[in-house]
């Protein structure tokens, strides 16, 4: 299982994308079907079965007189009651007809419907998800690497309305002194409860602050050398 959150989220998110562009590719499609569209009754050549799939094969004439042989997936019923050698009424696009057909009556606009609702929907949730874990763990390798090393105090760990593997996830928010004697808080990324319900209010924890912007830091999940656990109760 995937658990690191920029993948999980970089995965949906392109899975979102990957959905948004075929939507609009069928979009396209259907566009064609509309303007330069025709039907036209077909000839059943042959039917198979690939796995769940019902497969029809059939050739029609098109308007500019070519020949053209077609297939397409079709429900059970309209399988069944087709007859190798018998009719069944297809819908081409003039502009390309050897390549834009299919059996009509196929709901292409629920399939359409639903390809770009499914896109929609993973993008929106997962991109901005997945742009704001990419600009932290940018941020977070150039504090590790140019930050300043401080103490601070845990003032909260919250539940979020964030759900990750199915576990609600935590925030940890702090507060922090900058070495010019500056006080700022700051909260750490969305966390699993195994990584969030240790830590109590009043604990001390190690943060690594910008010292170009020092109200600007990381949780680093550490404490320091001999630090003990403050009492109190992490969230349920």
């Amino acid at each position: 299982m995937i658990r690191n959150p920029l993948y999980v989220y970089g995965l949906i998110a392109v899975f979102g994308i990957v959905c948004l562009a075929y939507g609009l590719w069928l979009g396209g499609r259907e566009v064609l079907f509309a303007t330069s569209g025709a039907r036209t009754t077909a000839v059943v050549v042959s039917k198979s079965v690939d796995g769940s799939a019902d497969h029809v094969r059939y050739r029609f004439r098109a308007q500019d007189g070519t020949t053209v042989d077609g297939d397409d997936i079709v429900n059970s019923d309209t399988w069944a009651a087709l007859a190798i050698g018998g009719p069944i009424t297809v819908e081409y696009a003039g502009v390309a007809p050897a390549t834009l057909n299919r059996v009509a009556d196929n709901a292409p606009l629920l399939v359409l419907s639903i390809v770009l609702l499914t896109g929609i929907v993973f993008t929106f949730l997962a991109g901005p998800r997945f742009r704001a874990r990419f600009r932290y763990v940018r941020l977070e390798r150039r504090l590790l690497r140019e930050g300043i090393e401080t103490e601070a105090t845990v003032d909260d760990v919250v539940r979020l309305n964030l759900r990750l593997h199915y576990r609600i996830q935590r925030q940890i928010r702090y507060r922090y002194a900058d070495r010019d004697g500056g006080r700022h808080t700051g909260q750490s990324e969305p966390l699993m409860p195994r990584d969030a319900d240790s830590w109590r209010k009043g604990a001390e924890a190690l943060i690594r602050y910008d010292p170009a912007r020092p109200d600007v830091s990381i949780w680093t999940g550490r404490r320091p050398t001999g630090a003990e656990q403050a009492p109190g109760a992490a969230p349920a």
